[in-house]
């Protein structure tokens, strides 16, 4: 570690933000944190730094299309594309108004990249039909929210809206990739099957996609596995030497059962393979008979966050499928997204008779990993009753949750139950197999969800009720034993006081990493001072050295969003990149854009919006056609770097 001097750290922070952030009006503190190596540090936190922080909760019913925006500095010639994130840009219609963060009509918001020193800046609402269906009637129509609206929706529009089901794609963004670039589709989601098309040039609503059944395309259904004897479930810092059958306790309290794994047989109805003609260069497939083990299932939700299968230009999502049949099982699906909509079915498997809510999942270059937590949904009664799904969630954190480790060649499915108290977890990090093959994951864990349901409108604007918000995350490593199917849960830090960086939400990486061993992850802190809900840093976590690397960025007055990172294409190191930044300039009220240095943290430019943009939720980099910015690997091989110290020797394949 190279330790900085008091004077060093002045220097460059001075040559590297000051002079930028002086017309974020901020240069007194501007630099606070811009050394921290790994040290809890304090952060110069006054009582004003709030100062329209409340305006991200606040309707902007502005559009823009390409205003052109001087950044402060010239950013470098590599970094060609298009930022495009999403989030709620309007939370009323006439005298109805929304209740929940999550149920803001979706807007989109874009900033076009040469490699100079402008910016395209563009921000649209998605036209969803219910969008549209609000407008006309001047009030909010009837649709699936998370939270009732104000007034609430009459019985009989709660049943139109569970009809109509959820239709405001607000959470995220991905891209569907074709055979080629006219073959591209840039998708807006949420936690839901359904999608909108947009377009990367101008922002406008193209069309709904509704995904059509999925086609198996494998000659059986895969195994699961849950073996029948006591496991290892362990949950400490270190590896256990344990015999099988022994109960262990560890710092954390969470004790290992003798119900940690289970076991299925292999009794399932396997399905005929699609027959695959070819004609010229294409293949055409057509569809095996009905499958009619499906029916009486419907899918419910889907994760938000789509990732690009290693090695292939397809993407892979999970449904949770429900049962409307009594005494049958609800499922999940990993589907392989061939198009916008048709889906392939890698694996199906059954959870319980309580629904799951899954939000992301992960990918190794062999396996996907998903975890359920103990967080359900309870029964189509709850739904009818109140069309409102956040008032139907069921939180038991001392039920157990359960790893699904799914082969992505065979769909076969090893599931691990981990003992309470469990943990939440939205946002998955990334994950990767080891030499030995077992697999490491890492994750973004809460206590509990607060972080989804504290998220009311009349909180957030309130001072001191959003501050009595428990939002506190905590980076956690998984690391699952498949031989002998068990499983440990520690965090990277100290038990006793956790370094700032470890406490990040909104967690992004350099996306040739996925998939691989890895040692950043940036995102953001929320109540960085445990006291006071907008106290927000950006940060660096360093995974591979305790935190002696770690970096955070404080500037008062400015709210940074989740980052986005782009690599630099002659990369020597896997942080040799820059972050695209939305924030919040409370002063100016107005939005911002900043592109800081990976590995310093410094801000090498940045710019202010003419207009401000309400909280956005997630987003993605898009380069420009023919950029030479790598995106992710390709690499198929399932042996993994020592450390993520150098660039991964494949870079092609596009991320989702």
């Amino acid at each position: 570690m190279v330790t900085r001097g008091p004077l060093t750290c002045a220097v460059r922070s001075l040559l590297g933000g000051c002079v930028l952030l002086y017309l974020f009006s901020a240069c007194d503190s501007a630099c606070v944190g811009a050394c921290d190596s790994g040290t809890n540090s304090s952060y110069n936190f006054s009582a004003t730094d709030d100062t329209g922080f409340e305006l991200l909760f606040v309707s902007n019913d502005h559009e823009f299309l390409n205003a052109s925006v001087k950044m402060s500095h010239p950013y470098p010639s590599w970094v060609q594309g298009a930022l495009v994130r999403n989030g709620p840009g309007k939370f009323e219609m006439g005298e109805s108004r929304m209740s929940h963060l999550f149920d803001g009509f979706a807007k989109l918001a874009s900033w076009r990249l040469d490699g100079g020193d402008t910016a395209l800046f563009s921000t649209r609402f998605i036209y969803s039909t219910w969008l549209n269906r609000s407008r006309s009637a001047g009030k909010l129509a009837p649709s699936l929210l998370l939270a009732q609206p104000q007034p609430a929706f009459s019985r009989w529009e709660k049943l139109v809206a569970v009809w109509r089901s959820m239709d405001n794609m607000n959470v995220n963004v991905c891209r569907l990739r074709g055979h080629g670039v006219k073959d591209d589709h840039v998708m807006a989601l949420t936690d839901s099957p359904r999608m909108y098309e947009i377009s990367l040039d101008d922002l406008s609503t193209l069309k709904l996609v509704q995904p059509e059944r999925d086609v198996v395309v494998s000659g059986r259904e895969p195994d699961v596995v849950l073996s029948g004897r006591e496991p290892d479930v362990v949950l400490s810092g270190r590896e256990p030497e344990v015999k099988p059958g022994t109960r262990m306790q560890s710092h954390t309290g969470l004790m290992a059962d003798k119900d940690a794994t289970l076991t299925f047989e292999n009794t399932r109805t396997f399905f005929p393979q699609p027959k695959v003609e070819t004609q010229g260069s294409v293949e055409k497939m057509t569809m095996a008979p009905p499958d009619l083990s499906r029916v009486g299932f419907i899918d419910l939700m889907s994760v938000a966050h789509p990732l690009v299968e290693p090695g292939t230009h397809k993407t892979l999502t999970v449904v949770t499928r429900v049962s409307l049949v009594p005494g049958i099982e609800h499922e999940l699906c990993l589907l392989r997204m061939t198009s916008p909509v048709d889906r392939e079915r890698i694996s199906c498997w059954p959870v319980g008779h309580k629904v799951v809510y899954l939000h992301s999942f992960s990918l190794t270059l062999t396996r996907a990993v998903v975890m359920v937590s103990p967080l359900y949904l309870k029964g189509a009664a709850c739904i009818l009753a109140t069309a409102a799904p956040f008032e139907c969630f069921e939180w038991l954190p001392h039920e157990p949750s359960v790893l699904y480790v799914i082969t992505l060649s065979t769909g076969k499915v090893t599931a691990v139950k981990v003992t309470p108290p469990s943990v939440f977890s939205l946002h998955h990090i990334n994950a990767y197999d080891t030499p030995a093959g077992n697999v490491v994951m890492d994750v973004v864990s809460h206590q509990n969800t607060d972080v989804l349901r504290g998220l009311m409108l009349d909180v957030l604007r309130d001072p001191v009720r959003r501050d009595s918000l428990d939002v506190h995350a905590m980076v956690m490593r998984v690391t699952i034993w498949l031989d002998d199917i068990r499983a440990s849960v520690t965090r990277l830090d100290a038990p006793d006081e956790p370094l700032v960086a470890s406490r990040l939400e909104f967690p992004v990486i350099n996306e040739l990493y996925r998939s691989r061993d890895y040692c950043y992850v940036y995102g953001i802190v929320l109540k960085a001072d445990h006291v006071t809900f907008s106290k927000m840093l950006l940060v660096k976590k360093d995974l591979c050295t305790g935190g002696k690397r770690d970096l955070h960025l404080y500037i008062p007055g400015i709210y940074f969003l989740e980052p986005s990172f782009v690599a630099n294409p002659r990369a020597a190191s896997e942080d040799d990149g820059v972050l695209v930044v939305q924030g919040h300039d409370g002063v100016r009220k107005r939005a911002t854009l900043s592109i800081i240095d990976a590995r310093t943290f410094a801000v090498t430019s940045h710019a202010v919006m003419p207009t401000h943009i309400p909280f956005s939720f997630h987003g993605k980099f898009f380069p420009s056609s023919g950029s030479t910015s790598p995106t992710a690997s390709t690499s198929t091989n399932a042996s993994t770097s020592t450390h993520a110290s150098t660039s991964p020797t494949s870079s092609t394949s596009p991320t989702a």
